[in-house]
């Protein structure tokens, strides 16, 4: 199966204290994404990253791995998750990538 790698830039909500974020994201978030494997294929990570030395809010990276046919069952898979984040951040931007080779 084809690795793809789907990256979210997000960004805590401006009332939402940073570390209360960064537990929350990594304690609730992450653990609701569904690793269960399916027909379309099965996510292998995903992890939260900060910009190192990072001052501002919005330099949070979402990385979510996964092989598979398409992206479109990912969407599922990772919807108990988004929601989860939608409360607590911003999602900025969303990009999605197949490594070569």
């Amino acid at each position: 199966m084809r690795k793809h790698i789907r990256v979210y830039r997000v960004a805590s909500l401006p009332d939402v204290d940073e570390g209360a974020f960064e537990s929350f994201v990594t304690e609730q978030v992450l653990p609701a994404v569904n690793m269960n494997p399916t027909r379309g294929g099965q996510l292998t990570s995903t992890s939260l990253l900060k910009e190192a030395g990072a001052e501002r809010r919005d330099c949070y990276l979402w990385i979510v791995e996964w092989e598979g046919t398409s992206a479109q069952w990912v969407d599922l898979k990772l919807e108990e998750a988004v929601k989860k984040l939608d409360s607590v951040g911003l999602r900025v931007a969303e990009m999605y990538f197949t490594p070569l080779g």
